[in-house]
């Protein structure tokens, strides 16, 4: 029997915000590497779902926010990197590493590299809007 469409859907980012494809009537869903980050990343440390869990099961933190305030520097990107790792403090993910970098005018480049699940997130924001793509198994 194929475990196709166990575990959770996958949710992704769009110009619409975060959705749920669907193949066949049947959403797609996360090999174990994309909805953990971008839940945390994503997620402010304000949201009310937190007082349902353990305090360190509880999702969100300030990455969005910091993305957002002034202008984009080194000494920015630096913070945007540290919000990024501090977000992602989960035991379920080993040796993240965040890279923020800024390749044009008001874009945001972020990449993040797993251990455990083996793995790299590249998210990017053109102007105020992110999309996310995962690439498993590359180090």
């Amino acid at each position: 029997m194929s475990d196709k469409y166990q575990g959770d859907p996958l949710i992704t980012l769009g110009p619409n915000g975060a959705s749920i494809t669907y193949k066949n009537g049947q959403p797609v869903m996360d090999q174990g590497l994309q909805n953990l980050p971008t839940l945390a990343l994503f997620t402010d440390s304000a949201w009310c779902g937190n007082i349902f869990l353990d305090t360190d099961e509880q999702l969100g933190g300030d990455f969005e926010a910091t993305c957002r305030k002034g202008a984009l520097t080194l000494s920015k990107l630096a913070l945007i990197e540290d919000s990024g790792v501090r977000a992602l403090h989960s035991k379920s993910l080993a040796g993240v590493t965040v890279e923020a970098t800024n390749p044009q005018s008001d874009r945001i480049a972020v990449a993040i590299k797993t251990k455990e699940p083996v793995g790299t997130l590249a998210y990017s924001r053109d102007g105020l809007l992110w999309a996310g793509q995962a690439a498993k198994g590359v180090s």
